[in-house]
C-alpha cells in the first residue's frame, strides 16, 4: 500500500494485473508495450509540467491554466462538475483561496460562475 490516494471525479472501470501478467503481455504483444511506455511518458511529462506550475507560478496563474485545460478537455468555452473545493485540490490550494481568486477572474470579466460550472469569456 501506498500512502497516497486518487479519486475518481467520474464513473470508471479500474483491472488490476500482477506484475508476472504484465510481463507477460509485454512478451507476448511488444506493440501493447509500446503503447505502454508511451503513455507513461505522456504522464510523466503533465506530472513534469504540474510540479513546474506548482514550483514557479503563482496561484492565479495555476488556476488559470487549469480553467483552459478543462474546459479544452470538456470541448467548450466552459468547465463543468467540479466545485471550488475540488478546483483547490487539483491546485493544492486552500477552497477559500481558489473562491477569492475566482472572483477576482469575475470582477474582470474574465469568467462567470454559476453552480459547478465556470463560463470562460476571455481566455
Amino acid at each position: 500500500m501506498h500512502n497516497t490516494y486518487a479519486q475518481a471525479v467520474d464513473d470508471c472501470v479500474i483491472y488490476v494485473m500482477s506484475r508476472t501478467d504484465m510481463e507477460r503481455l509485454f512478451r507476448t504483444k511488444p506493440k501493447v508495450a509500446l503503447r505502454f511506455i508511451e503513455a507513461m511518458g505522456q504522464r510523466l511529462r503533465e506530472a513534469e509540467t504540474r510540479l513546474e506550475e506548482v514550483t514557479f507560478k503563482s496561484i492565479p496563474s495555476r488556476l488559470a491554466i487549469l480553467l483552459l485545460r478543462l474546459s479544452k478537455d470538456q470541448g467548450v468555452s466552459r468547465v463543468t462538475g467540479y466545485t471550488h473545493q475540488d478546483l483547490g485540490e487539483m491546485l493544492g490550494t486552500y477552497r477559500e483561496t481558489t473562491t477569492q481568486t475566482l472572483n477576482e477572474f469575475k470582477n474582470q470579466g474574465w469568467i462567470s460562475i454559476g453552480l459547478k460550472k465556470i463560463e470562460i469569456h476571455n481566455r
